[in-house]
């Protein structure tokens, strides 16, 4: 498939194995950019969608481990195509060394996307990350103030489960309904006063 695709698309009248060597480089890197797309469409998505995505940051950790495997592999063609127009033994002439700097300098862009896409991807992960600790310290928050309003209650249920013989409100007939109603108001006032400093 790749030696008929490369027939097809010949520009040189006369060939040498550096011709193929360049044409088969290039056929591996001519649809790159549309790949490449791709995953910026998936960590696009992925951004738009943050609170829906429950394993996001493992979909991420995947997607980053695909485009070091891509960076790899792209740093690779870089280094190939240098040292063939760095043309040590003289085998190239000068066109076709041109060729292959020009070829070098295209695999360097495609490595640079990879590169910007795998920083988009930790960006996108420590969004993730930060939207979390933001919920995470509301839950905290809330579960602060609810303490916060019960602690008035406790001190009076200590207070007053110490049973000592000389507290007299213990005798009055009215004592519980009136140390309902003070526990009832210290609950509604405090809940008004955090509310009102937006802790609730």
């Amino acid at each position: 498939k790749i030696l008929c695709y490369l027939e097809q698309n010949q520009i040189w009248e006369s060939t040498g194995i550096h011709h193929f060597l360049f044409a088969f480089i290039e056929y591996l890197i001519h649809d790159e950019v549309r790949f490449l797309q791709g995953y910026e469409e998936r960590l696009t998505r992925l951004e738009e969608h943050l609170e829906e995505n429950k394993d996001l940051s493992r979909r991420i950790l995947h997607i980053r481990r695909e485009l070091l495997r891509l960076s790899s592999y792209y740093n690779q063609l870089i280094d190939m195509s240098d040292m063939m127009s760095e043309n040590y033994n003289q085998l190239l002439d000068e066109e076709d060394r041109i060729l292959f700097q020009l070829l070098s300098g295209r695999i360097a862009r495609l490595s640079a996307y990879v590169q910007n896409l795998r920083d988009y991807a930790l960006q996108v992960r420590e969004m993730y990350q930060t939207q979390n600790e933001v919920h995470q310290n509301e839950v905290m928050q809330f579960l602060a103030a609810v303490t916060a309003i019960f602690m008035p209650l406790t001190l009076i249920a200590g207070w007053y489960g110490m049973n000592f013989a000389n507290m007299p409100e213990l005798g009055w007939k009215y004592s519980y309904p009136v140390v309902a109603v003070i526990g009832i108001l210290l609950v509604i006032f405090e809940i008004l006063y955090f509310r009102k400093k937006k802790w609730l």
